[in-house]
């Protein structure tokens, strides 16, 4: 009888542990799933702690490991090449645009800023105007509360009567319609003025 009490004792534990086992993975999984989401919508950070967390449950989790390496290789991929500036980049960056009677060199650095600040300063702008002093100076008045930094480009550009024209590294601010410079080299890929 002791054979066969210990017998249940050992199935009822393996049972206990085989249960804890499934709700760990789930909870891993769920995690994970947690991670790839919050990873797609940009928050790196919180998505390398949620895969941190899930490898935490269950350190053989593979999903977890497997995207946390290729985050890991994004980071130094990015940290061993200069910050290009590219219209994506600058259509995920929402900004706020309020400038009452502002000249348009002004207001270009303000969204600079802005864009930097939006953005936690990972796109950084160099913007290079080659404007006569009359457009540089030219005032401006506009109100836009939540658009794409490239759609607030775009505005500024129509009233001013001025281009930004996106390089790999700058984006140049010209009289609108000016070609682009013989000496400018577009990388490819990269796309035209927004």
């Amino acid at each position: 009888m002791n054979t066969h009490l210990l017998r249940v004792v050992f199935l009822a534990g393996a049972l206990v542990c085989a249960t804890l086992s499934v709700a760990s993975a789930q909870t891993a999984s769920q995690l994970y799933n947690e991670g790839v989401q919050t990873y797609e919508a940009g928050n790196v950070d919180a998505a390398k702690q949620k895969l941190r967390l899930a490898l935490e449950i269950d350190k053989n989790f593979r999903p977890a490991s497997i995207l946390l390496n290729k985050i890991a290789a994004e980071e130094r991929q990015a940290g061993s090449q200069p910050m290009g500036v590219s219209v994506k980049s600058l259509e995920k960056v929402i900004v706020p645009i309020d400038f009452n009677d502002t000249t348009f060199q002004t207001a270009v650095e303000i969204l600079r800023q802005r864009i930097s600040e939006k953005s936690g300063g990972k796109v950084e702008v160099n913007f290079v105007f080659k404007l006569p002093p009359e457009l540089a100076n030219k005032r401006v008045t506009l109100h836009l509360d939540h658009v794409p930094a490239s759609e607030a480009m775009r505005y500024m550009g129509s009233l001013a009567g001025v281009e930004f024209k996106i390089e790999q590294y700058a984006v140049l601010v010209v009289p609108a319609g000016s070609p682009r410079p013989a000496a400018a080299s577009s990388p490819a890929g990269a796309a035209a003025t927004p």
